[in-house]
Order: C-alpha cells, then sequence, then structure tokens
C-alpha cells in the first residue's frame, strides 16, 4: 500500500519538489495551493505536508480545524516566517517536523523518510491489533460451548490457567488446540505479555532448535548475526508447542532442560540465560505411543502431561454447530461474498448431522466453499459439498451411495489437504501421489466447481 500525501504549498516549484521527493519516498501525492483546495482534501489523505502562510490564509488556522477529528494525522510544516510562538504553536499541535525555506535537500528528503517510516509502523501496528483483535474475538467465541462435554473441558482450562504448571493439549486435528492455548494465555496472570505458536512439524530439527531457544552469531552457516528464540521472546507470557511429538529427541532433552531449570542456551552461545515462559503443549498423536515406540522422552512426557486437557471432537459437541456456523459465514463472507446475508435452516439440519472428521477447521474450510459456490443471498443445502449420516449404525461419508470415484477422490484430497493444513508435499505423500499429479487432481477440482457454480 502506498499512503497519500497532501502537499499544501502555493509555490508550484517548491511543491513539485516536495512531491518528487515524497514520491520517491514511496508517497501517492496530492498537491493543493490554497487552504480552500486542502480543505477539501484533508480527509481522504495519510499524511500532509503544510506551508504556513498562502494567498487565502495561514495554514495553522486549518491545522487547529484538523486536529479535532483527526487527532493522529501526521504533519510536516514548511515555513519561511517561523518564530518562536507559531513554531510552539505547531508542536503543540502535533507537528512532526518544522522545515524552514529555502528547503535544504539532504534535510527534506530526511524528514519525509521518518514520515513516511512512522506511517509504516502505524499502518503495521493497526493491523497488528486488528488481528489481536479478531484473534481475540475468535477465542473467546469459539472457546464457548452449550454442550456438557466442552464445558467441563473449559473449566479445567480456566483452573489451570492460574498456575505456571506445563499444560498438554489433547485431541484430534481441527478441534481448536491453539484457539485454547491462547484461551488459557488470555485468563491468566500472563495474558499482557507475549502469546507466541510454533508448530514443530512444520520446521526440519536443527530450524525448530534455532527458532526455539536463538542463537549466536557464528553459531552455524548463515548466522550472521544473533537471534533471540521464542522462549526468550516470550518472556513472562506463554508459548504454543503444536505437535510436539515430531519434534527431535535432541529438541525434547533441550525442552526437558528449560522445563527443569527455567533457563536455556542459545546455540552457540557460552551465556545461560533465565526465562520465565509458560509452556502449553499438543500432539496430533498419543504421546504414550510415541513413548513405548522410544520415540518420545519418557521423562519429557511425564513433565507435560502434569496437566492434560481433552478437546471433545466437534461431532461429540454438535450443540456448538449452528453458533460456530454464524460466526464463521460472518468472519468471512464480506472478503469472500458479500451478497451472502444467511443459511436456509436446511442448510444447517446437514451441517449439523454431518460428522466432521476435521472438527472446527473442517467445519470453517466448508462454509467458505459454500461461500464461493452461493449464487444467492442465503446458502442453501446443494451449495454444501457433504450429505448427513444415513444412520446410528453406518458409516457416515460426504457422499450419496451413488456417487462415482471421482466424487469420493476429490473428497479425500480435499480431506488430506486440510489435515495436513494445506502443506502438499505431505498430503501428496500420504495420498501415495506424487506433487504434480496433486497439483493436477486440484486444478481439476477448481475448474470443476467453477463450472457448477456458474450453471
Amino acid at each position: 500500500m502506498r499512503p497519500y500525501l497532501l502537499i499544501i504549498e502555493d509555490d508550484p516549484i517548491h511543491a513539485d519538489l516536495l512531491a518528487k521527493i515524497s514520491q520517491e519516498s514511496g508517497f501517492q501525492t496530492k498537491q493543493c495551493y490554497t487552504l480552500a483546495c486542502a480543505e477539501q482534501q484533508v480527509n481522504h489523505v495519510d499524511a500532509i505536508v503544510m506551508d504556513l502562510r498562502l494567498p487565502d490564509g495561514e495554514s495553522i488556522d486549518l491545522l487547529r480545524e484538523l486536529r479535532q477529528e483527526h487527532p493522529n494525522l501526521p504533519v510536516l510544516l514548511i515555513t519561511g516566517y517561523a518564530n518562536a510562538e507559531n513554531t510552539r504553536e505547531a508542536f503543540h499541535l502535533g507537528v512532526q517536523d518544522v522545515l524552514l525555506k529555502p528547503l535544504e535537500l539532504a534535510f527534506t528528503k530526511l524528514a519525509i523518510a521518518r514520515l513516511k517510516q512512522d506511517l509504516q509502523q502505524k499502518f503495521h501496528l493497526e493491523q497488528l491489533n486488528a488481528q489481536l483483535n479478531q484473534q481475540a474475538l475468535e477465542t473467546q467465541f469459539v472457546c464457548t460451548s452449550d454442550n456438557a462435554l466442552m464445558q467441563q473441558t473449559l473449566q479445567l482450562a480456566m483452573r489451570v490457567s492460574q498456575t505456571d504448571l506445563p499444560i498438554l493439549l489433547n485431541g484430534e486435528s481441527g478441534v481448536g488446540k491453539s484457539l485454547l492455548a491462547n484461551h488459557i494465555h488470555q485468563n491468566s496472570s500472563r495474558k499482557q505479555a507475549p502469546f507466541f505458536t510454533i508448530n514443530c512439524a512444520a520446521l526440519p530439527s536443527n530450524t525448530l532448535e534455532a527458532e526455539l531457544f536463538g542463537y549466536e552469531k557464528g553459531a552455524f552457516t548463515g548466522a550472521v548475526q544473533r537471534k533471540l528464540g521464542l522462549l526468550e521472546l516470550a518472556q513472562g507470557g506463554t508459548l504454543f508447542l503444536d505437535e510436539i511429538n515430531s519434534a527431535s529427541y535432541e529438541t525434547q532433552t533441550r525442552l526437558l532442560q528449560f522445563i527443569q531449570e527455567k533457563t536455556c542456551l542459545r546455540l552457540g552461545g557460552t551465556q545461560t540465560i533465565n526465562i520465565d515462559t509458560r509452556l502449553i503443549f499438543a500432539a496430533n498423536k498419543p504421546l504414550e505411543q510415541a513413548v513405548q515406540s522410544g520415540y518420545f522422552r519418557e521423562d519429557l512426557f511425564f513433565r507435560i502431561n502434569t496437566f492434560p486437557i481433552t478437546i471433545p471432537p466437534l461431532r461429540q459437541r454438535k450443540e456448538d454447530i449452528p453458533r460456530l456456523i454464524h460466526y464463521f459465514l460472518r468472519k468471512h463472507s464480506a472478503q469472500i461474498n458479500p451478497a451472502v446475508k444467511g443459511i436456509d435452516n436446511k442448510a444447517i439440519t446437514l451441517l449439523s448431522q454431518y460428522h466432521w472428521p476435521g472438527n472446527v477447521r473442517e467445519l470453517e474450510s466448508q462454509l467458505q466453499r459454500s461461500l464461493i459456490l452461493c449464487n444467492a443471498e442465503t446458502i442453501q443445502a446443494s451449495d454444501l459439498q457433504i450429505t448427513p449420516k444415513l444412520s446410528d449404525g453406518a458409516p457416515s461419508f460426504p457422499w450419496s451411495d451413488d456417487a462415482n470415484l471421482e466424487t469420493v477422490t476429490d473428497f479425500w484430497i480435499q480431506y488430506t489437504l486440510e489435515k495436513h493444513r494445506g502443506n502438499k508435499s505431505q498430503a501428496a505423500k500420504q495420498l501415495g501421489i506424487d506433487t504434480a499429479t496433486l497439483w493436477r487432481k486440484m486444478k481439476k477440482q477448481e475448474q470443476g466447481l467453477l463450472q457448477n457454480s456458474d450453471t
């Protein structure tokens, strides 16, 4: 995104010079030569550079009015008539800098560059706050339930949140373990400190160690400067380690030492660091089996299994499905299909009868697909790609009993991709095909969906 800078300057030579410098710094620019023109533009820009004296008045008057509606809008003031009084008032009104005429090129470039940097930081913080607010809203929403089993899980989470014990979250893929981990953090005394998440299966063992513990300059090839690890960055807060069963034996050993001693050593370092970071773990396979097979340290298992919490699968808490449906539609409709205003009751019933092997994550993905396929204001059952469970004793399949092989294949490819969180290499490996074949099948699926949506 290139921010808009309004240049209010009656001297065309100075205005053009400022526009050239600003555009080189990454701004889009608008120019006004009078206060009357500027008053029409100030509500549509990200920053302002203004001359103090203009043909129809002084811009300090505009600045006073501006601060009532836009108190944080960045402003640079240019003047050849500076005195102690107007300079003091300008800074009192929040001007970032005052540039004196005739403009000195180097100082002007530096001031414009600082202005751009401040705006980038402001935009980044706004995006981050929006993401955090959305994450907090989603965490609060998903971690609310009308189901007795889930309510018991949430009560356990609330009780342990008041301690510093390690926690092990158990449950099928897609049940919301990361959301529950964040929920525990947000309800703890650590909520003002950072919350970080890392997926241990997503990184090679040496990279995972570097991300967790950090490293010193020269610790290995490519380590050109010191890097703090997530354990250190989360000081005072919480670190959630998902799929801990995928961590190497060496990483497990270092984590065990950290839990016992609350200290760690950066890779290539010699100084022990004291760290107060709470750890929450999750596994996508039973850790007991990994211990028995020799892939997971028994002593580490005993340490992190101090307070295990099991999150029930979505099929065991179907009371929550209608509420989750409406939440995910509100979350995604504006971006995917703003015309959609709701969902038909038959579609809700169909979604409530499905067994959801991919749990909450699969439900969200299904609703995203239905938004793409929907050609009306209300999602219908025909926009969904699932069928209800036939009976309590019959297997539950998301296709009719007369489905062809292509339908079954398409579903299993999509299910496997969701299971591996979109990682095509891992999905192709499970499916027993190469990545190129998977790409071709996915492309064929997309073309079929688009053709169906057009008919």
